[in-house]
């Protein structure tokens, strides 16, 4: 039986109270943070990196990212083997050793040692109220990790960075530790609260995690900002900013660029979705699509029990708010028209209690017409039609033989059609990078140069941590 009090207090190595936390990488899930019990289990998460040093928790982290070191020595070996650029035998060979798993992992603890930065990439979920209520909520204050999110059938969620120092302040000698916050509507985290959704929310956060990419982020620390990783190293690796000469400047500089911007995390999405689907990752693919099959049917059942107790319409607020973020959550990794994202939809549709008719599924993906789901189709694909982004999306991905539209032009999409149609509105900066033929040049000189441009960034981080320069 599950107490309210269990429900607020979730986390994997709970702290004893009155000691100093441990190490811990493993992120809480905080289904309510507006009070003491609800808020402990960030807290104590926090705590654990202001009493520890940064240089500890990334021996930690670097343990927990085995599997991820071991897609990434994959992918990098392969792209090794592939890029043209002129290099002398044993540089080569110098390369494919260090991109072997455990001295990735050793590069990594490099990295955090001497920029004295940290970025941890288990995600922790909460609800979006933390910001500004709570006794955690001075933490976020003034951080603009959180200005930009994303809404779903009228709920909003948002995903961002928060730093902490290790002895509460930027001190030189001392560490930072970041780690990503995932922040769910309050009114949807409340909705499942009652229902036992540990599971429900585990599963999510198991898919954040395999599509997050700040390991890369970690890697090239010296590139990125202050308000992720703080500048306060002494030693010049740490500070590309400084230093023209630094090797991950001089990478940075010459990735392909949109208008006057480096495309670094586009470059970053890329190139995690080449490591994460390579030939070498493909269990831990297979594992996640297990996942996300269990995520579906634990959300059915919450579903099922939401309908019994208030009806069809509210539960299906809740299975689809909850089925379109793990369906953005995949597109941070994952094309279209891969089978995943089929099967995500697929267990949305088996999960949701109302009709799957594309009218419906417009009125989702228009703000304000539930109430008209007929209307609600026709402005979407008014909205659809003058939008030449999204048009060209279809097109491109029909060549990849995925219908989002119909070939005739005066037929509606199906429910998957609209589906795919939210997901690319919700968030096209995330849909573009994966897209096989991406929409603008810049893009397509990114998704051709990806493995290239990560065997650069390899080398240039070994040659600013372990070499000199």
């Amino acid at each position: 039986m599950w107490s309210l009090k269990s429900l607020l207090t979730w986390q994997r190595d709970k702290p004893d109270a009155g000691k100093s936390p441990g190490v811990n990488v493993d992120a809480p899930v905080v289904l309510e943070a507006k009070s003491m019990a609800g808020a402990q289990p960030l807290l104590d998460y926090i705590k654990g990196f202001e009493c520890n040093s940064n240089i500890a928790i990334a021996a930690a982290e670097g343990k927990r990212l085995g599997p991820y070191f071991n897609a990434l020595g994959g992918y990098l070996s392969q792209a090794i083997e592939l890029d043209t650029t002129p290099r002398a035998p044993e540089e080569t060979a110098a390369l494919k050793d260090a991109a072997q798993p455990e001295r990735l992992r050793t590069l990594f603890n490099t990295v955090a040692e001497k920029t004295r930065n940290t970025l941890v990439s288990d995600v922790v979920i909460a609800p979006l109220t933390v910001l500004q209520n709570g006794p955690a909520a001075h933490f976020f204050k003034d951080q603009d990790q959180f200005a930009i999110g994303y809404e779903t059938g009228g709920h909003p969620f948002k995903f961002g960075f928060l730093q902490v120092f290790e002895n509460k302040r930027p001190t030189e000698g001392k560490g930072s530790v970041s780690f990503p916050v995932f922040l769910l509507d309050e009114a949807m985290m409340d909705a499942v609260a009652p229902h036992a959704p540990e599971a429900l929310l585990r599963g999510l956060q198991k898919t954040l995690a395999f599509v997050n990419h700040d390991m890369l982020h970690h890697l090239t620390a010296p590139v990125i900002k202050g308000s992720v990783a703080a500048k306060i190293s002494p030693d010049p690796a740490a500070n590309a900013l400084y230093f023209p000469e630094h090797p991950l400047r001089l990478w940075l500089e010459q990735l392909p660029k949109f208008g006057d911007n480096e495309l670094y995390e586009e470059w970053a999405q890329i190139s995690h979705e080449g490591a994460m689907l390579s030939p070498a990752n493909l269990a831990q693919v297979a594992s996640l699509d297990r996942d996300v099959a269990q995520f579906f049917k634990d959300l059915k059942t919450i579903g099922q029990d939401i309908a019994a107790e208030k009806g069809v319409p509210a539960a299906h607020e809740v299975v689809d708010y909850y089925g379109m973020v793990m369906a953005h959550a995949l597109t941070r990794v994952f094309p279209l028209h891969h089978p995943v994202i089929a099967r995500c939809l697929d267990g949305l549709q088996a999960a949701d209690p109302q009709p799957a008719t594309p009218e419906n599924a417009a009125a989702d993906a228009v703000g304000g017409m539930r109430e008209r789901p007929d209307l609600a189709l026709k402005n979407l694909m008014q909205l659809v039609t003058i939008n030449g982004g999204l048009m060209r999306l279809v097109d491109n991905y029909r060549k990849e033989g995925l219908h989002i539209l119909p070939a005739e032009e005066d037929k509606n999409p199906d429910w998957k059609g609209v589906k795919l149609l939210q997901i690319a509105r919700m968030a096209m900066d995330d849909v573009h990078p994966h897209m096989p033929e991406p929409l603008n040049n810049s893009m397509k000189e990114m998704r051709a140069q990806a493995g290239p441009q990560t065997v650069r960034m390899f080398g240039a981080t070994v040659k600013a941590f372990t070499g000199t320069w």
